[in-house]
C-alpha cells in the first residue's frame, strides 16, 4: 500500500493500479487517478467544496435522454 500526503491529506494507494488512489476529504470518499484527486484537493482548498463526482456526472448525462428535435415546419412539396 502506498501513501502520499499532499497539502495535508493523505491519498492512499491499495491496489497499486493508477486509478485507485483514494481521499477522505469533506466527509466523503472519492476514489481516481491521482492528477484527479489533487485537483479536487486544490478546490477544496480554494473554495471549501468539492466538485462534483465525474461518476455522478457521467450517470446523470447517461440518464437523461436527449430532447427529440421537433421542427415547426411543414415539409412541403411543390
Amino acid at each position: 500500500m502506498r501513501k502520499l500526503i499532499y497539502q495535508g491529506f493523505i491519498l492512499t494507494n491499495n491496489k497499486g493500479l493508477t486509478d485507485s488512489w483514494s481521499l477522505s476529504i469533506g466527509g466523503q470518499t472519492r476514489t481516481g487517478s491521482l492528477f484527479e484527486l489533487r485537483r479536487q484537493i486544490n478546490f477544496y482548498c480554494e473554495l471549501g467544496v468539492l466538485p462534483p463526482n465525474r461518476n455522478t456526472i457521467q450517470t446523470k448525462v447517461n440518464a437523461t435522454p436527449l430532447k427529440q428535435r421537433t421542427s415547426s415546419r411543414r415539409n412541403t412539396t411543390k
